[in-house]
């Protein structure tokens, strides 16, 4: 996807939020937390975001160690100095 410039991951809980952050760079996967976007309206308040480079490895291991667990995937997507935030 042209101009995407990260992803985030949002879920319905913080401690949610938390874990996931912390398996993921636990397994290399360089992320972060912060507050999501208003105009993603689904979410505790936290997401998880990451770059564009690691979305197969996030999907992978949300796959394997959190099939259990609601989660979306927006895109970041920079235009005209806005950024704007679209599921996957």
């Amino acid at each position: 996807m042209e101009n995407v410039s990260y992803y985030i991951l949002s879920f319905d809980t913080t401690s949610v939020v938390m874990e996931v952050w912390q398996e993921l760079g636990a397994a290399g996967i360089k992320a972060c937390v912060m507050p999501t976007p208003r105009s993603v309206q689904a979410s505790c308040g936290l997401s998880v975001r990451f770059q564009p480079c690691d979305l197969q490895a996030v999907r992978d291991k949300m796959n394997s160690d959190f099939s259990d667990v609601g989660y979306k995937i927006f895109t970041a997507v920079k235009s005209g100095g806005h950024t704007s935030f679209e599921p996957l």
